[in-house]
């Protein structure tokens, strides 16, 4: 189920209301996310967002990210979800919601650049870490992508992106096009302090924790996350770590998500949860019409 924090989304756009049956054409998206656990690489996009000087900025001056990082993850999948799974009318709100919390996150850098989330280049850079971790994690817990079907992943988060507000000038128009634009910005990333700061308290979070839940899972998905980065990006927020680990942990990783057990336990509660929202939507229509 999806989590709420302080910084709630408005709640048409709650997984009270999202339309399952979909109303929104994301095919092969939607086979990407049920088919592999994609969320599992939050932390890889996160990391590759805050090695952007200035979304570093942004985000360690107008958050409270270090005192607690989990709602920022948590409000971006409370938005993807509203604009995957939800109808129009909900997909919207949750835009409406982002765009307004973004005009007051602006300022300048260490270096005297200034820096606003309603940059458009940087909302590509963000929604960009989202595209390619999604396939990067497809890729390494399903299979490989053919190559059009590659074409038609990429085209259903394009849709996304225009639906999010960035403007269509700026988004690649095909998915090499899109691959040509992410490596170019990757050569360029230069990570601040701000960004090597952030980065421990993305990777070291869970040891806040009870020590009781400070399971193992966690330090196997720090090590992956970690390996599915570029070398100088590791480098340069200060996190390399030793390859043999991070191709271990990965492989444990994905034999646990393999394992019929697990599989089966993700694909009983995605069963109940869609039954749950059914009936929420069958309570709300018969209310409406009382």
């Amino acid at each position: 189920l999806i989590l709420r924090d302080r910084h709630r989304m408005p709640r048409s756009a709650g997984i009270s209301n999202f339309n399952i049956s979909g109303a929104m054409p994301y095919e092969k998206l939607r086979e990407v996310v049920l088919s592999a656990p994609t969320y599992l690489g939050g932390q890889r996009a996160l990391l590759l967002q805050i090695a952007h000087p200035s979304v570093a900025a942004g985000v360690a001056e107008h958050s409270g990210f270090k005192t607690n990082p989990l709602p920022r993850a948590r409000y971006t999948g409370n938005l993807l979800q509203s604009l995957l799974w939800g109808d129009e009318e909900q997909g919207a709100a949750a835009v409406k919601h982002m765009q307004r919390r973004h005009t007051v996150v602006r300022g300048d850098r260490a270096d005297g650049q200034a820096y606003s989330a309603e940059d458009p280049h940087l909302q590509l850079w963000v929604w960009a870490t989202l595209v390619d971790t999604s396939r990067e994690v497809f890729e390494r817990f399903a299979r490989p992508f053919q190559l059009d079907e590659k074409e038609s992943f990429y085209q259903d988060w394009r849709h996304m992106g225009l639906r999010m507000g960035l403007p269509e000038s700026v988004l690649p128009a095909t998915a090499p096009d899109f691959e040509r634009y992410f490596q170019r910005e990757l050569g360029q990333l230069e990570v601040s302090e701000h960004g090597r700061d952030l980065a421990k308290y993305i990777l070291y979070a869970h040891r806040a924790l009870p020590w009781v839940l400070q399971l193992r899972l966690f330090d196997q998905l720090r090590l992956m996350n970690v390996g599915m980065l570029p070398a100088h990006v590791r480098q340069g927020l200060g996190c390399d770590v030793d390859p043999g680990d991070t191709a271990k942990a990965e492989a444990n990783l994905v034999s646990w998500w393999r394992t019929f057990p697990v599989r089966l336990l993700a694909t009983k509660l995605t069963g109940l949860a869609r039954a749950e929202l059914s009936f929420r939507r069958f309570k709300r229509k018969v209310r409406s019409r009382l």
